[in-house]
C-alpha cells in the first residue's frame, strides 16, 4: 500500500514512530529523543482543524517562530495564501526553504535531501508562481527572509529532519556507537551564515536569469491556473446554493 505524501509526512512527525513500507515501526536510539510534538499538533491543526483553530495556530507560529521546525512554515505559507495574504505567504515559504535546506546540511544522513521535495510539494503551484508576478517585490521579501533567519534563534529540535532519512528505518548497529544525527553544534552557526549567503546569491542569480519570454510563459500559466481555480470555486458555491 502506498500512502499519500501528506499522510506519510504526518506519520513521520509523530514522536514515537517512523513509517516504513506498509508498517509503522518504533523509532530506536537517538531517534526516540527527537521532539516534534509541537510541530505535529500545528500541522494537524492546519490539515484537519476548524477555521478558528487554523487561525489560532497561524498566529501562535508567527508570534514564536523560533520554536518551530521549518516544516511547519510550509503549512503556514499555504494557509496564509488561502487567506489572500500573498506577501506573508511568500515570506514564510522562503523562511521554510532557507531553514529546511540548512537543517539538511547539518544532518549527517545525506538521504534526508528528499525531504525538501516532499515539503515543496505541499505548496500549490499558484503560490510557487506568485513570486514571478512582481520580481522586485519577491527579491525584497527574500532578503527579509534571510535577515529573519539570521536574527531568529533555532529553538527547535534540529534533529527533526533525520526522521526523513533512510537511517531512521535501519536497525541499530550491533556493535559500536551510532553516528550522531547532526554535525557538531559548534559548526552550526558558521555553516548557517555560509548557507544564508550562498542561498541568497543562488536565488538572486536564478531569478535574474529568467528571460522576458520565460516570464511571459510563467505569467500565462499563472493566469490559466487562477482562472481554473476561480471557476472551480464558483461551481462549488452554485452547488452549495442548490
Amino acid at each position: 500500500m502506498r500512502l499519500p505524501l501528506l499522510t506519510i509526512f504526518a506519520i513521520w512527525f509523530t514522536a514515537s514512530f517512523a513509517f516504513s513500507g506498509d508498517e509503522v515501526t518504533p523509532l530506536k536510539g537517538e531517534y526516540k529523543e527527537i521532539r516534534t510534538s509541537r510541530e505535529s499538533k500545528a500541522i494537524t491543526a492546519f490539515l484537519e482543524g476548524t477555521d478558528e483553530q487554523k487561525e489560532k495556530v497561524a498566529s501562535r507560529i508567527q508570534e514564536h517562530p523560533n520554536r518551530y521546525a521549518p516544516a511547519v512554515f510550509f503549512h503556514l505559507s499555504v494557509y496564509l495564501y488561502a487567506q489572500d495574504e500573498v506577501d506573508d505567504a511568500l515570506f514564510w515559504l522562503y523562511c521554510a526553504r532557507i531553514r529546511t535546506y540548512f537543517d539538511i546540511q547539518r544532518c549527517t544522513d545525506p538521504s534526508v535531501e528528499g525531504a525538501a521535495e516532499i515539503l515543496n510539494n505541499l505548496v500549490p503551484q499558484l503560490l510557487r508562481l506568485e513570486q514571478f508576478q512582481d520580481l522586485e517585490n519577491s527579491k525584497q521579501i527574500m532578503k527579509m527572509a534571510v535577515q529573519w533567519d539570521r536574527e531568529t534563534p533555532h529553538d527547535y529540535d534540529a534533529r527533526w529532519i533525520a526522521l526523513h532519512g533512510i537511517r531512521a528505518f535501519l536497525p541499530e548497529p550491533a556493535t559500536g556507537t551510532a553516528e550522531p544525527l547532526t554535525i557538531p553544534q559548534d559548526q552550526w552557526e558558521p555553516l548557517a551564515e555560509k548557507h544564508r549567503d550562498g542561498y541568497l546569491a543562488q536565488w538572486m542569480g536564478d531569478v535574474s536569469s529568467v528571460t522576458e519570454d520565460q516570464l511571459t510563459q510563467i505569467r500565462a500559466k499563472y493566469d490559466e491556473l487562477l482562472a481554473a481555480e476561480e471557476s472551480s470555486e464558483m461551481g462549488e458555491e452554485e452547488t452549495t446554493e442548490e
